[in-house]
């Protein structure tokens, strides 16, 4: 219970951080991976934190291959889409997010709070008529990772569990 109120104590930093300066500090970073991978330790063994990890970075990693081919195709020519498209903060975050989600938690977790974060920011652009200073992605995907956690302290939710999925078919 400990470790989730600091959790959600770091997100809320990078949360205020990323809405008003579009930018987040790296000192909740190292605390946050530390703290996730400390939860996740303390309900798999290493050998299945290792795996979970690596396979939810292979899915960043491949989204932004994806991402770096189309704007590629789109302006043909390479150049930087750090701090262009995307900010450090932002791939930085992802990053520390794979230690955790089990694989389809993550991948479910992924897709929902991004769409979520573009939702919102739209949102917030049509209310205050305001010009794009660009998405908060990490700010946005952590204020969905905050709740999840209350959720989780609420009702026990296992993110590190893919029994949610596989047993309902």
């Amino acid at each position: 219970m400990l470790l989730e109120l600091f959790i959600i104590a770091m997100l809320s930093i990078i949360v205020v951080q990323d809405m008003r300066f579009r930018k987040i500090s790296w000192i909740p970073l190292p605390l946050l991976l530390m703290a996730f991978m400390m939860l996740s330790l303390k309900q798999n063994s290493f050998r299945e934190v290792v795996f979970m990890y690596w396979f939810n970075f292979l899915f960043i990693l491949v989204q932004h291959i994806c991402f770096a081919v189309f704007f590629f195709i789109k302006k043909r020519k390479v150049f930087n889409l750090i701090n262009t498209y995307h900010g450090i903060g932002d791939i930085l975050f992802a990053v520390i997010l794979c230690m955790a989600f089990s694989p389809m938690n993550f991948i479910h977790f992924y897709i929902i709070s991004m769409c979520l974060t573009l939702l919102g920011y739209l949102l917030f652009l049509y209310l205050r008529s305001a010009s794009s200073r660009g998405v908060p992605t990490a700010g946005g995907m952590a204020l969905v990772l905050i709740v999840c956690f209350v959720f989780k302290m609420l009702n026990g939710t296992d993110f590190y569990s893919d029994h949610l999925f596989f047993d309902s078919f």
